[in-house]
């Protein structure tokens, strides 16, 4: 069965990976997301800390991280739209990394 693994932009996700879906996250998003295995409450968990970045993952295991941002994305557009020559405009959308799945490795 497939799991949703969800948190949110700044805030990091605790909990247990697979060896096959903890070496994906090492490699292939290792330059976006800062992840560790901690030991807490004396079992080894996984912290998959995402920083800024929003998205979906698929895992090898086929469950999906998912990083929803902290304000609603509508929001965000919004913003970004209406105000185009101010650091909204900065925004950068990162489709190359979240498209990523086992199926394109």
């Amino acid at each position: 069965m497939t799991e949703i693994l969800k948190t949110s932009e700044y805030t990091p996700w605790v909990g247990g990976l697979d060896d096959q879906d903890w070496s994906f996250v090492k490699g292939e998003l290792s330059q976006h997301i800062n992840a560790r295995r901690e030991i807490r409450s004396g079992k080894e968990v996984c912290v998959l800390d995402p920083g800024q970045y929003v998205g979906i993952v698929v895992l090898p295991s086929g469950n999906h991280f998912e990083i929803v941002p902290k304000v609603p994305v509508e929001n965000l557009f919004c913003a970004r739209s209406s105000a185009p020559n101010t650091a909204l405009s900065s925004i950068r959308l990162f489709p190359e990394l979240f498209c990523v799945s086992q199926q394109s490795l």
